[in-house]
């Protein structure tokens, strides 16, 4: 092997550790951009301090999947949903009983999150979420602002065949699908205690 073959051979070999580590480095720094998805669930501390909220219990808050038949993305709803709804690389719900002041049940709350390989597919989840919303009798969408900095979305409520009330929101923030539903007594207090909830998924404690 002349000199000129060596320096060849030994510049392809540095060329693909450099790549490797590009590679590596990239994926690394993708990782540390996205926030953990607990990161971005309603919390505890959330709930804390809302008006006539006198207790809650979280009786769901960690990591799911798609066998997790309590969260709207299961494959137990996949009849109900494109194939793509269930392709996300990882998910998390949070659920919690919420009580008013006189110590009765006001709400129930669930706070759902799904990361996609691609902000594209969130994005088309989430136009399947509202589709599918809109499809129940009644329902429509909420003027309520849902847009601020990287999370956005929209807003719709119907009211459920025992008369109560059921509100979502559905957003997105790059590759991460957001659901939130308030279902509680088709009251003012329900609509204010949702509104309430959105503004926290819209600013989510770090």
């Amino acid at each position: 092997m002349n000199v000129t073959a060596k320096r060849f051979k030994t510049f392809g070999y540095v060329t693909l550790v450099i790549v490797s580590i590009s590679v590596l480095a990239l994926g690394l720094v993708q990782a540390q951009r996205e926030p953990a998805l607990a990161e971005l669930a309603i919390k505890p501390e959330d709930l804390k301090g809302l008006p006539g909220i006198s207790g809650f219990k979280f009786i769901k808050s960690g990591p799911s999947s798609v066998t997790d038949s309590t969260q709207p993305l299961s494959d137990s709803n996949a009849n109900l949903l494109l194939n793509d709804a269930l392709m996300y690389e990882e998910a998390y719900a949070a659920a919690a009983t919420i009580w008013d002041e006189a110590n009765q049940v006001r709400a129930f709350m669930g706070n759902y999150l799904y990361r996609y390989p691609d902000p594209t597919q969130a994005r088309g989840i989430a136009d399947q979420m509202i589709g599918a919303i809109l499809r129940y009798p009644g329902s429509h969408l909420s003027g309520l602002q849902t847009q601020d900095g990287p999370i956005s979305g929209r807003t719709a409520m119907f009211i459920g065949s025992e008369g109560d009330a059921i509100y979502w929101f559905v957003g997105t923030q790059d590759n991460v699908l957001i659901l939130l539903m308030v279902n509680g007594p088709s009251t003012l207090s329900t609509e204010e205690l949702f509104k309430a909830l959105v503004t926290r998924a819209l600013h989510p404690a770090s």
